[in-house]
């Protein structure tokens, strides 16, 4: 399968289910689906570290040098909730992930570093998903990235695709195109109401 990215204004976001749920009010993340990096390229659950970090490589691979890349390592979870995951594998996918980004010369979010010293409790919602109080920390350090690697990615310094919501000619032009609607399905209403006649 072969995509066109050159005419896409988006930033596309890779990730499991912690980022799927950043769409949830207090997350970053719009839309997207919850895949690990096997069910991205196909299907298993529990990667090899090995695995994961050539399965990024695969997908950093799939895009064009254009497109700004950046990894973010997987978040913490409490151990005491989650017995089934250990906690040093997890820390091994972040070292994966951040030994790629330099090696690639990209940047990488230290989700890890960031929440170190935190209580996790009031971070996450089922001691693994993040709360929006856990986004808020993922979303601050990824836009100090932003604008520290990626400047004219800031939201400040992107154009607008549609006017601003606050540009008195659009405003005007909204109100007009409403009161002509409006005029129309009351006339076409009362054209319907006659015909019944």
């Amino acid at each position: 399968m072969s995509i066109d990215y050159s005419s896409v204004d988006s930033i596309l976001l890779l990730g499991d289910s912690i980022t799927e749920m950043g769409f949830q009010p207090g997350g970053f993340v719009q839309r997207l689906a919850g895949y690990n990096t096997d069910w991205l390229l196909p299907v298993a659950e529990k990667v090899p570290v090995s695995r994961y970090k050539k399965n990024l490589l695969a997908m950093y691979s799939l895009y064009p040098p254009s497109i700004p890349t950046i990894f973010i390592t997987p978040t913490p979870f409490r151990h005491d909730i989650w017995r089934d995951r250990d906690p040093e594998v997890t820390a091994g996918y972040g070292e994966a992930a951040k030994d790629l980004a330099k090696e690639l010369g990209i940047g990488f979010v230290d989700s890890q570093k960031e929440f170190k010293g935190k209580k996790l409790a009031p971070l996450l919602s089922d001691g693994l998903h993040l709360k929006p109080a856990g986004y808020e920390i993922v979303f601050d350090a990824f836009m100090r990235l932003i604008r520290d690697k990626h400047p004219e990615l800031a939201p400040e310094r992107l154009p607008l695709a549609l006017p601003s919501w606050d540009d008195h000619d659009m405003r005007d032009a909204g109100y007009k195109y409403a009161m002509e609607r409006e005029a129309a399905e009351s006339t076409s209403k009362q054209q319907e109401e006659e015909k019944k006649e």
